[in-house]
């Protein structure tokens, strides 16, 4: 029995293995690289009259992707989407979009009576998760590291004290 099921393993590691070969092998052919998917993404989702002016939505279906259907770009502007695209500026060295993009998420995600961030922008609906204020924290707390100034310093301390109490736990 644990020589069938090895046997089985192997055989499936082999698959995984010749399919991880055939997709390298294939974005080779068409000279996908990461750089050329980030600038497609760029070029799509922030550059488009669609959306909404520096932040990602968080769904974009490209014209013609469905049949004929026409460019849509998401109502949704979700918290952890504009802190995923704010770790990619701070990655890239890019510190002027990395502090427009800072900027415009405490201009436009913040609560001043809670201390808290928003967790989407794009709906009425004023919902506030712990989790998604916490991925906003440490994204903020890796574009301190390398582009923050004092006044980051007292914002990132806010968001802690808002987030948790005197010994550490999360309220």
């Amino acid at each position: 029995k644990n020589r069938a099921t090895s046997l089985e393993t192997r055989v499936d590691t082999a698959e995984d293995n010749i399919t991880s070969l055939e997709s390298r092998v294939t974005t080779a052919e068409y000279n996908i690289t990461t750089d050329y998917i980030w600038n497609r993404t760029k070029s799509v989702m922030l550059s488009s009259e669609l959306s909404r002016d520096g932040f990602i939505p968080s769904f974009y279906m490209i014209q013609g992707q469905l049949t004929e259907e026409e460019a849509l770009c998401s109502d949704e502007y979700l918290l952890i989407d504009q802190a995923l695209l704010l770790d990619v500026y701070v990655r890239n060295n890019d510190r002027i979009s990395a502090m427009t993009l800072k900027d415009k998420i405490v201009r436009e995600y913040y609560l001043e009576d809670s201390g808290l961030y928003l967790s989407d922008i794009g709906d009425n609906d004023k919902e506030i998760s712990v989790y998604d204020n916490m991925v906003w924290l440490q994204s903020y707390i890796n574009y301190y590291t390398f582009f923050g100034s004092k006044h980051d310093y007292e914002e990132i301390t806010k968001l802690v004290n808002s987030l948790f109490d005197e010994e550490g736990n999360i309220i």
